[in-house]
Protein backbone atom coordinates (compact mmCIF):
# COMPACT_ATOMS: atom_id res chain seq x y z
CA UNK A 1 0.00 0.00 0.00
CA UNK A 2 2.95 2.33 -0.60
CA UNK A 3 1.44 4.40 -3.40
CA UNK A 4 -2.11 5.48 -4.22
CA UNK A 5 -2.78 6.04 -7.93
CA UNK A 6 -5.62 8.03 -9.47
CA UNK A 7 -6.30 8.93 -13.09
CA UNK A 8 -8.79 11.41 -14.52
CA UNK A 9 -9.39 11.99 -18.20
CA UNK A 10 -11.55 14.21 -20.40
CA UNK A 11 -12.32 14.21 -24.10
CA UNK A 12 -14.71 16.01 -26.43
CA UNK A 13 -15.96 14.90 -29.82
CA UNK A 14 -17.56 17.61 -31.92
CA UNK A 15 -19.45 17.42 -35.23
CA UNK A 16 -19.74 20.05 -37.98
CA UNK A 17 -23.40 20.61 -37.12
CA UNK A 18 -22.46 21.86 -33.65
CA UNK A 19 -23.37 18.71 -31.74
CA UNK A 20 -20.88 17.36 -29.22
CA UNK A 21 -20.17 14.58 -26.74
CA UNK A 22 -18.00 15.71 -23.81
CA UNK A 23 -16.88 12.96 -21.45
CA UNK A 24 -14.82 12.70 -18.27
CA UNK A 25 -13.83 9.71 -16.16
CA UNK A 26 -11.97 8.73 -13.03
CA UNK A 27 -10.19 5.50 -12.03
CA UNK A 28 -8.59 4.62 -8.73
CA UNK A 29 -8.51 1.84 -6.15
CA UNK A 30 -12.06 2.72 -5.04
CA UNK A 31 -13.75 4.36 -8.02
CA UNK A 32 -14.44 3.87 -11.71
CA UNK A 33 -16.95 6.48 -12.88
CA UNK A 34 -17.61 8.28 -16.17
CA UNK A 35 -19.93 11.11 -17.20
CA UNK A 36 -20.96 12.15 -20.71
CA UNK A 37 -22.60 15.45 -21.68
CA UNK A 38 -24.35 15.49 -25.04
CA UNK A 39 -25.67 18.63 -26.63
CA UNK A 40 -25.50 21.24 -29.36
CA UNK A 41 -23.37 24.39 -29.42
CA UNK A 42 -23.12 25.45 -25.76
CA UNK A 43 -26.30 23.77 -24.51
CA UNK A 44 -26.46 20.34 -22.88
CA UNK A 45 -29.46 18.21 -23.82
CA UNK A 46 -28.49 15.03 -21.95
CA UNK A 47 -26.11 14.02 -19.18
CA UNK A 48 -25.45 10.37 -18.30
CA UNK A 49 -23.19 8.52 -15.87
CA UNK A 50 -21.81 4.99 -15.61
CA UNK A 51 -19.81 3.04 -13.05
CA UNK A 52 -17.41 0.13 -13.44
CA UNK A 53 -16.15 0.24 -9.84
CA UNK A 54 -17.67 1.74 -6.71
CA UNK A 55 -16.92 1.36 -3.02
CA UNK A 56 -20.48 0.71 -1.77
CA UNK A 57 -23.44 -1.31 -3.04
CA UNK A 58 -25.57 1.82 -2.82
CA UNK A 59 -23.36 4.01 -5.05
CA UNK A 60 -25.13 3.17 -8.35
CA UNK A 61 -28.23 4.83 -6.94
CA UNK A 62 -26.52 8.19 -7.42
CA UNK A 63 -25.90 7.75 -11.15
CA UNK A 64 -29.37 8.92 -12.15
CA UNK A 65 -28.87 12.27 -10.42
CA UNK A 66 -26.93 13.72 -13.36
CA UNK A 67 -29.75 12.93 -15.78
CA UNK A 68 -31.68 15.86 -14.29
CA UNK A 69 -29.01 18.28 -15.55
CA UNK A 70 -29.52 20.26 -18.77
CA UNK A 71 -29.09 23.76 -20.12
CA UNK A 72 -26.01 25.91 -20.75
CA UNK A 73 -22.93 23.72 -20.37
CA UNK A 74 -21.16 26.31 -18.25
CA UNK A 75 -23.98 26.16 -15.69
CA UNK A 76 -23.85 22.39 -15.13
CA UNK A 77 -21.15 22.27 -12.41
CA UNK A 78 -23.14 24.66 -10.21
CA UNK A 79 -26.38 22.81 -10.91
CA UNK A 80 -24.70 19.53 -9.93
CA UNK A 81 -23.59 20.89 -6.56
CA UNK A 82 -27.14 22.15 -5.94
CA UNK A 83 -28.63 18.66 -6.28
CA UNK A 84 -29.85 17.15 -3.00
CA UNK A 85 -26.91 15.61 -1.17
CA UNK A 86 -28.80 12.37 -0.60
CA UNK A 87 -29.18 11.93 -4.38
CA UNK A 88 -25.73 12.55 -5.74
CA UNK A 89 -21.99 11.84 -5.43
CA UNK A 90 -19.02 14.19 -5.15
CA UNK A 91 -17.08 12.18 -7.73
CA UNK A 92 -19.88 12.46 -10.28
CA UNK A 93 -20.07 16.18 -9.60
CA UNK A 94 -16.33 16.45 -10.21
CA UNK A 95 -16.76 14.68 -13.55
CA UNK A 96 -19.64 16.95 -14.58
CA UNK A 97 -17.32 19.87 -13.86
CA UNK A 98 -14.40 18.39 -15.82
CA UNK A 99 -16.54 17.28 -18.78
CA UNK A 100 -18.19 20.71 -18.94
CA UNK A 101 -14.80 22.24 -19.63
CA UNK A 102 -14.87 20.43 -22.99
CA UNK A 103 -11.18 19.68 -23.37
CA UNK A 104 -10.44 18.06 -26.74
CA UNK A 105 -8.20 15.58 -24.88
CA UNK A 106 -6.73 15.75 -21.39
CA UNK A 107 -5.43 13.25 -18.86
CA UNK A 108 -4.26 13.53 -15.28
CA UNK A 109 -2.28 10.88 -13.41
CA UNK A 110 -1.70 11.37 -9.69
CA UNK A 111 0.45 9.40 -7.26
CA UNK A 112 0.13 9.96 -3.52
CA UNK A 113 2.02 8.60 -0.52
CA UNK A 114 1.90 9.84 3.05
CA UNK A 115 4.92 12.02 2.29
CA UNK A 116 4.50 13.15 -1.32
CA UNK A 117 1.96 13.86 -4.06
CA UNK A 118 2.70 14.26 -7.76
CA UNK A 119 0.37 15.21 -10.60
CA UNK A 120 1.15 14.62 -14.26
CA UNK A 121 -0.97 16.22 -16.98
CA UNK A 122 -0.73 14.77 -20.46
CA UNK A 123 2.60 13.16 -19.59
CA UNK A 124 4.21 16.25 -18.06
CA UNK A 125 4.76 16.67 -14.31
CA UNK A 126 2.86 19.78 -13.28
CA UNK A 127 2.59 19.62 -9.48
CA UNK A 128 4.84 17.99 -6.90
CA UNK A 129 4.02 18.54 -3.23
CA UNK A 130 5.67 17.33 -0.05
CA UNK A 131 3.16 16.31 2.64
CA UNK A 132 3.23 16.14 6.44
CA UNK A 133 0.15 15.09 8.42
CA UNK A 134 -1.91 15.59 5.25
CA UNK A 135 -0.89 19.20 4.82
CA UNK A 136 1.54 20.77 2.39
CA UNK A 137 5.02 20.88 3.89
CA UNK A 138 7.35 23.47 2.44
CA UNK A 139 8.08 27.16 2.12
CA UNK A 140 5.80 28.18 -0.76
CA UNK A 141 2.44 29.96 -0.85
CA UNK A 142 0.58 26.66 -0.32
CA UNK A 143 2.51 25.93 2.88
CA UNK A 144 0.33 24.47 5.62
CA UNK A 145 -2.80 24.08 3.52
CA UNK A 146 -4.84 20.91 4.04
CA UNK A 147 -7.21 18.85 1.89
CA UNK A 148 -9.96 19.92 2.32
CA UNK A 149 -9.26 23.19 4.00
CA UNK A 150 -9.68 26.93 3.80
CA UNK A 151 -7.20 29.24 2.14
CA UNK A 152 -6.87 27.71 -1.30
CA UNK A 153 -8.67 30.45 -3.22
CA UNK A 154 -6.54 33.15 -1.63
CA UNK A 155 -3.33 31.19 -2.17
CA UNK A 156 -4.12 30.63 -5.83
CA UNK A 157 -4.88 34.32 -6.23
CA UNK A 158 -1.57 35.15 -4.54
CA UNK A 159 0.41 33.12 -7.07
CA UNK A 160 -1.59 34.51 -10.01
CA UNK A 161 -2.80 31.03 -10.95
CA UNK A 162 -4.36 30.74 -14.39
CA UNK A 163 -7.42 28.62 -15.15
CA UNK A 164 -5.39 25.55 -16.10
CA UNK A 165 -3.43 25.62 -12.84
CA UNK A 166 -6.62 26.02 -10.80
CA UNK A 167 -8.06 22.99 -12.57
CA UNK A 168 -4.97 20.91 -11.83
CA UNK A 169 -4.95 21.93 -8.17
CA UNK A 170 -8.60 20.94 -7.82
CA UNK A 171 -7.87 17.53 -9.36
CA UNK A 172 -4.84 17.07 -7.08
CA UNK A 173 -6.73 18.06 -3.93
CA UNK A 174 -9.52 15.55 -4.60
CA UNK A 175 -6.99 12.80 -5.25
CA UNK A 176 -5.27 13.50 -1.95
CA UNK A 177 -8.58 13.50 -0.08
CA UNK A 178 -9.41 10.07 -1.51
CA UNK A 179 -5.89 8.90 -0.72
CA UNK A 180 -6.40 9.91 2.90
CA UNK A 181 -9.23 7.37 3.13
CA UNK A 182 -7.13 4.79 1.30
CA UNK A 183 -4.31 5.11 3.81
CA UNK A 184 -6.09 5.96 7.05
CA UNK A 185 -9.13 3.63 7.10
CA UNK A 186 -8.72 -0.01 8.07
CA UNK A 187 -10.56 -1.59 5.13
CA UNK A 188 -10.20 -5.07 6.61
CA UNK A 189 -12.66 -4.08 9.33
CA UNK A 190 -15.18 -2.18 7.22
CA UNK A 191 -18.25 -4.14 6.20
CA UNK A 192 -21.02 -1.50 6.03
CA UNK A 193 -21.14 2.27 5.85
CA UNK A 194 -21.62 2.70 9.58
CA UNK A 195 -18.16 1.18 10.12
CA UNK A 196 -16.66 4.39 8.71
CA UNK A 197 -16.26 7.11 11.39
CA UNK A 198 -19.40 9.23 11.09
CA UNK A 199 -17.54 12.54 11.27
CA UNK A 200 -15.65 11.64 8.10
CA UNK A 201 -18.51 11.12 5.65
CA UNK A 202 -21.86 11.80 7.34
CA UNK A 203 -24.45 13.43 5.04
CA UNK A 204 -21.91 14.04 2.27
CA UNK A 205 -23.44 11.91 -0.49
CA UNK A 206 -26.11 9.43 -1.59
CA UNK A 207 -24.57 6.56 0.37
CA UNK A 208 -23.66 8.40 3.56
CA UNK A 209 -27.10 9.72 4.43
CA UNK A 210 -28.77 8.61 7.63
CA UNK A 211 -31.48 6.65 5.85
CA UNK A 212 -29.07 4.64 3.71
CA UNK A 213 -25.64 4.30 5.32
CA UNK A 214 -26.44 1.24 7.43
CA UNK A 215 -27.53 -0.72 4.34
CA UNK A 216 -24.45 0.23 2.29
CA UNK A 217 -22.27 -2.86 1.98
CA UNK A 218 -18.56 -2.25 1.37
CA UNK A 219 -17.18 -3.56 -1.95
CA UNK A 220 -13.61 -2.40 -1.34
CA UNK A 221 -10.96 -5.09 -1.27
CA UNK A 222 -8.38 -4.71 1.52
CA UNK A 223 -5.27 -2.92 0.20
CA UNK A 224 -3.04 -5.97 0.56
CA UNK A 225 -5.21 -7.76 -2.01
CA UNK A 226 -4.92 -5.04 -4.65
CA UNK A 227 -2.10 -3.01 -6.10
CA UNK A 228 -4.06 0.25 -5.82
CA UNK A 229 -3.14 1.11 -9.40
CA UNK A 230 -5.43 2.93 -11.79
CA UNK A 231 -4.72 2.87 -15.48
CA UNK A 232 -6.99 3.63 -18.42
Amino acid sequence: MAVFHRSMWATTKSAPDGSFDASAGVEDWLHGFAVTIRGHDDVAAQVTATSTRHPWTTCPGALASVTTLAGPVASLPVKATELPTDATCVHLNDLVWLASRRHPERRYDIEVTRQNAELTRDGVVLLRWRLADWRIDGTGRFRGLGFPGAGWAAALDDVGADDDLREAVRVMRRAIMVAMGYFELDWRRIRVGTDVPTEVMAETCHTFTASRVASATCLVEPPERRSGSARR
